[in-house]
């Protein structure tokens, strides 16, 4: 209890020994200053990333050809990062014809895991797919139509959602500190609620339809 009540004490007096601070966001600027930090030990600098590398495949010509919207998640299967939130939304969509994919590790948190099994059900739209090498990312990006980020608590610049914007994936993504605050005008994303399964649904409909549309994908 003793160090726990001195904690803040603590990490202030260690932080005053560092000649300089890079916080990735506002937020966390904001609370360095609070701490009672000068500004001349901190400067904000974002996060970089290198464009994540898509490796193309061989087509298959006895694939038969994708047809169907595909919307996924990617994160830790824990309740801050929201995937329930992109469950209950994907519930209220019985008659939407698209696949959802989550890549995460299932046995991480096996009672959050349970728990979003218990939210969808038998939905065979719905794969749960596991984690994959992180030099895969950009051909799982690249496969999706949009990447879902239901975060419920603020954000320090995911870096899921740097790579999305990198390849150009459209994301759909909780309105949380951390994540707008690296959205640029001319990126494709679309905001929502925190918590708000609705307002998710409406987007992905939104989206689905934008994606049907023999106009848009003939632009593409």
């Amino acid at each position: 209890l003793i160090d726990l009540s001195n904690r803040k004490e603590v990490i202030t007096e260690a932080l005053l020994k560092v000649d300089k601070i890079l916080p990735p966001t506002l937020f966390i600027e904001n609370l360095l200053l609070q701490t009672g930090l000068p500004h001349s030990k901190i400067q904000r600098l974002r996060y970089g990333i290198q464009s994540p590398l898509i490796h193309p495949k061989e087509p298959d010509l006895a694939a038969p050809t994708k047809t169907t919207a595909t919307f996924g998640f990617i994160g830790t299967l824990t309740e801050h990062k929201g995937c329930h939130i992109f469950m209950q939304a994907i519930k209220s969509l019985p008659h939407v014809n698209a696949r959802f994919l989550v890549y995460g590790d299932k046995q991480q948190y096996p009672e959050y895991f349970n728990t979003l099994e218990s939210i969808i059900l038998e939905d065979k739209r719905v794969q749960f797919m596991g984690t994959f090498p992180h030099e895969n990312i950009g051909n799982i990006l690249s496969s999706l139509d949009a990447l879902v980020i239901p975060s419920t608590w603020r954000e320090n610049a995911p870096l899921v959602l740097l790579n999305a914007l990198a390849c150009g994936t459209p994301v759909i993504a909780s309105d949380v500190t951390g994540i707008t605050e690296y959205l640029g005008k001319d990126d494709n994303v679309a905001v929502f609620e925190p918590g708000n399964a609705r307002q998710l649904a409406q987007r992905m409909e939104s989206h689905l339809a934008m994606v049907n549309d023999p106009a848009h994908n003939q632009g593409n």
